[in-house]
């Protein structure tokens, strides 16, 4: 049993590239210097197990594995993730809170991402059943959220060797970088991979990165664009998309920029497989894990993309990508390693820093341009968008000049309510159409 190939590769997808997050970790227990931050320094605090169970503590990590090989248990790997999570009840504070789930459909292998608190500590992690020859066996690797991705590797080889040897599983659990991989860069050196022989890095610029593999493999790392919300006849431009029409759009952008340079790539996107909402780190943004196919020059893709979009305060939105694809026919085979690569990729902290002056210059320019009489130009399109409002509803502005209240009425109310209005002593007009959004 290849644990690779019997799970569902967009959840097995969430979880590595979870694990892997483009984003450095913010560690709020740190940050707010509470106890339990500060224990977070040292090994997770220990509790009896339930009978059957053993534990594992993975060397210079707090990570640990919790592992039992279980007989009459059934055919069913459902079956013994419920139970075993019961079980577990009493060695956490409470029973372990599922996040998210995944199974094969013959209900052999089942794995999951569980959130717990072991001592008043936080914790995450990802527990996996599968139903074997000699028997069913059930391992969770955890640590505290932050601690998680560097402790898995080791923690998911170790249980790796608990596999039966004759179901090939113990050597496909396995997600850290084989030995002879190797730590590139290129470029103007502002981030890194790990590579295994025979791939190659194209691009490196400003920590955004194109890979490419021996059997056109193609992983892009950090791509971000802003969408102009007005026609342009080379950037891109459109109405605000959520993350899997985007992601579209940004395949079918792709091949427009290769037919204005010449280069003889078309990419045409194709059905979404799967999806899952993810939290944005942007404000009033969405994103999404995606698995969708497509094709390159005819020849059909399979693509696995983290993306998210959010809309600016002015006239567009940002889109921000990165995504493996490979073959359709060697996706499957390939995914480990390309996820591999991506949970390797390190952007220097430099980078990072003048990202972050970038967008702090870029906040104050928008600043400055609302405060100035640009923003006129801004009130046009507004009012232009209340004004159809207003006529698809038939419906007029009213506005009491001396209180400054207003006030939407039916067309045909209008005149009688001005008067009414001016009969009370105040000035009360129709809004000027150039009005509307003030």
């Amino acid at each position: 049993m290849n644990l690779r190939n019997t799970l569902g590769l967009l959840s097995i997808a969430t979880l590595m590239a979870g694990l892997a997050c483009t984003q450095k970790p913010v560690d709020a227990e740190a940050q707010m210097g509470s106890s339990s931050g500060q224990a977070a320094a040292g090994g997770l605090p220990d509790h009896s197990l339930p009978r059957g169970f053993q534990s594992y503590n993975a060397p210079s990590t707090s990570g640990r594995l919790i592992f039992a090989k279980l007989s009459g248990t059934g055919n069913s790997a459902r079956v013994v993730m419920r139970n075993s999570l019961a079980a577990l009840k009493g060695y956490f504070d409470a029973q372990p809170q599922l996040l998210s789930a995944v199974s094969d459909p013959q209900d052999q292998v089942v794995q999951v991402i569980i959130s717990a608190n072991l001592q008043g500590q936080p914790v995450r992690g990802v527990a996996t059943a599968v139903i074997t020859p000699p028997g069913a066996i059930f391992g969770l690797a955890f640590d505290r959220p932050n601690s998680l991705k560097s402790s898995f590797q080791a923690l998911s080889q170790r249980f790796g060797q608990e596999m039966p040897k004759s179901s090939g599983s113990a050597g496909s659990f396995d997600l850290s970088a084989p030995k002879q991989w190797q730590r590139q860069t290129a470029g103007d050196r502002s981030a890194a991979v790990d590579l295994p022989t025979g791939w190659k890095i194209t691009t490196c610029s400003q920590g955004i990165m194109t890979i490419l593999g021996p059997h056109n493999e193609l992983i892009q790392l950090g791509l971000i664009f802003f969408v102009s919300y007005m026609p342009s006849s080379s950037g891109m431009s459109g109405p605000y998309l959520q993350p899997a029409p985007a992601f579209s759009y940004f395949v079918n952008y792709s091949t427009r920029v290769n037919e204005m340079q010449g280069v003889n790539i078309r990419n045409v996107p194709g059905r979404v497989l799967e999806i899952k909402n993810i939290p944005p780190p942007m404000p009033n943004g969405h994103g999404a894990y995606l698995m969708q196919e497509t094709a390159t020059n005819g020849k059909p893709f399979k693509v696995f993309a983290l993306v998210y979009t959010a809309p600016n305060v002015m006239a567009g939105w940002t889109l921000y990508t990165s995504y493996v694809a490979a073959p359709a026919d060697s996706f499957a085979s390939e995914f480990g390693d390309m996820m591999r690569i991506w949970g390797s990729w390190k952007v220097d902290d430099s980078v990072y820093l003048k990202q972050m002056q970038q967008t702090m210059q870029s906040m104050n320019e928008t600043r400055d341009i609302l405060s100035t009489g640009t923003n006129n130009q801004m009130h046009a399109y507004d009012n232009l968008e209340q004004s159809m409002d207003l006529i698809i509803n038939g419906e007029n502005r009213v506005e009491n000049t001396s209180t400054g209240g207003r006030a939407d009425v039916y067309t045909q109310d209008t005149n009688s309510v001005i008067r009414a209005c001016q009969a009370q002593g105040n000035i009360c007009q129709q809004v000027p159409f150039d009005q509307l959004s003030q």
